[in-house]
């Protein structure tokens, strides 16, 4: 039901677009950080589409692409994690660096996202770990060949607690030229030195 929307954007905001299609306005529910690449009011746009639908609430969900539809799906199998948490964990980190975090069992990034605890960043790793594993998409694939390296989940989980996002230490680690055999200080000591030169 509603697999996508695609009509003029008429109204944005923040968290809510309103698309015109054929005289119909939808309110769509976005997720924050997807604001900046929507095209200017007036111009065409292509949401996918999630329905929610509960006793005391009708809400209309939307994303730039299929694989961030699934996820927030996802999200809302999590025990305690309903769709204003789901697109609160949306709004304020990547899909890739989500599903990263999730698959690495990094709590340290996952408890900063406004709303969740160590409860619910232990939930999410423990319902959704096999449950990524099976999107597909070329984040998964990155994150399955390094999580069996263990120096590296050391040291990206040491990078994070001294404040690096995700993206920021995977982009230093593409310098390393020989990640299987790196200890996790050689791999600490070759991202910082990148980091650094930002």
């Amino acid at each position: 039901m509603l697999a996508f929307i695609k009509g003029i954007i008429e109204y944005c905001s923040p968290k809510i677009v309103i698309v015109n299609v054929q005289g119909v306005g939808y309110e769509i529910n976005v997720p924050a950080n997807i604001i900046d690449k929507l095209p200017p009011v007036g111009n065409s746009v292509q949401l996918f589409t999630y329905f929610y639908l509960r006793e005391d609430q009708v809400q209309l969900y939307g994303f730039l692409n299929q694989t961030e539809k699934e996820l927030f799906k996802l999200l809302l199998e999590v025990s305690g994690v309903g769709p204003k948490l789901a697109l609160e964990i949306m709004s304020n980190c990547t899909q890739s660096d989500l599903i990263n975090a999730i698959l690495l069992e990094n709590i340290g990034f996952l408890v900063k996202i406004p709303g969740v605890g160590r409860k619910t960043a232990q939930r999410l790793i423990i319902e959704l770990k096999d449950k990524l594993k099976k999107l597909g998409n070329e984040a998964i694939t990155t994150s399955q060949e390094t999580t069996s390296n263990q120096p590296y989940l050391e040291a990206v989980a040491a990078l994070t607690a001294l404040g690096y996002k995700q993206s920021e230490i995977e982009q230093a680690f593409k310098q390393v030229t020989d990640m299987e055999s790196a200890t996790t200080d050689s791999l600490i000591r070759a991202a910082l030195l990148e980091l650094g030169k930002e």
